[in-house]
C-alpha cells in the first residue's frame, strides 16, 4: 500500500514538472499539489484520490498537447496554402 502511494506521489511530481516545464500556461488549472510528506499524505489521502488526481494531471497536459499539435498543423496547412 505504501508502495503504491509513493509510486502516484512520484508520478503526480512527474507530471506536474512536465506541466510547469512544456506547459505553464496550465499550471493555472492545478487546484492543487500534492503534499510531500509522505507520512502525512498517506494518512490523509487514498491511493484511489492519487490515482484520480494523477489521471487528471496526466490527460490534463497529453488532451493539451494533443489539440496543440492539431492547432500547429491546420495553421501550417493555411500559412502554405496562401503561399
Amino acid at each position: 500500500m505504501m508502495k503504491l502511494s509513493l509510486k502516484l506521489n512520484n508520478e503526480i511530481f512527474d507530471n506536474i514538472e512536465i506541466i510547469n516545464t512544456d506547459f505553464p500556461e496550465l499550471v493555472k488549472y492545478i487546484d492543487e499539489m500534492p503534499c510531500k510528506n509522505s507520512e502525512y499524505c498517506n494518512s490523509k489521502i487514498s491511493n484511489n484520490n492519487l490515482k484520480l488526481f494523477n489521471d487528471a494531471l496526466d490527460n490534463l497536459w497529453k488532451k493539451y498537447f494533443s489539440n496543440l499539435k492539431k492547432q500547429t498543423k491546420i495553421n501550417i496547412h493555411f500559412i502554405t496554402k496562401k503561399l
